[in-house]
């Protein structure tokens, strides 16, 4: 055990029960008066160490990020995981019309599509006639290749130590997506 962990043992230790046992273990050996005067100083340094625990942990102890803080991380790693998924899209040939697609689904994971990029792309669908199979195909390819993409950069930033519970969210989220993709007996 190093020296902070020595010291946060010895502040949240048990030393005050411990002492406090102590005192009724001399109950015998003392008055009246002097019990009553050594069990009111042992309590009060028992709430002294409390405090001075309480207020030194503050300083020495790793602290937890806020909801408020979490969701910041969350969104910040989904645009960066997002991003790395349309930058592989953009490395790829696709149609047009395929590109438009996949970089519409890929931008909505990050809800960064506008009310009018939604209208578009609904006048869009509804203008033009579904994919045919082969454009199907080739989207759900390259939608599985932009959420590879998300997953390796995903597997990055666990891997440079800081993981987190919301890292792997994020990754389920993928997974997630990539299964509804994947399943042929369901249209997407």
């Amino acid at each position: 055990m190093g020296n902070k962990g020595s010291i946060i043992f010895a502040l949240g230790g048990v030393h005050g029960a411990v002492t406090l046992a102590l005192v009724y273990m001399i109950i015998d050996n003392v008055s009246s008066a002097q019990f009553d005067m050594i069990v009111l100083a042992e309590m009060l340094v028992i709430i002294l160490s409390m405090v001075v625990s309480s207020i030194v942990f503050r300083f020495i102890l790793d602290h937890d990020m806020s909801s408020k803080e979490t969701g910041k991380q969350i969104r910040r790693l989904r645009q960066e995981m997002v991003k790395e998924g349309l930058r592989a899209v953009e490395k790829i040939y696709l149609p047009e019309n395929i590109r438009e697609s996949v970089v519409y689904g890929s931008r909505d994971q990050k809800s960064a599509n506008s009310f009018a990029d939604f209208w578009h792309q609904w006048a869009k669908a509804s203008r033009y006639p579904e994919f045919n199979e082969q454009e199907k195909e080739l989207e759900q390819r390259a939608l599985l290749w932009a959420f590879r993409a998300e997953r390796q950069y995903l597997d990055m930033v666990s891997q440079k130590g800081n993981r987190r519970d919301y890292l792997f969210e994020l990754y389920n989220e993928i997974l997630l997506a990539e299964s509804i993709l994947l399943d042929t007996e369901n249209e997407y």
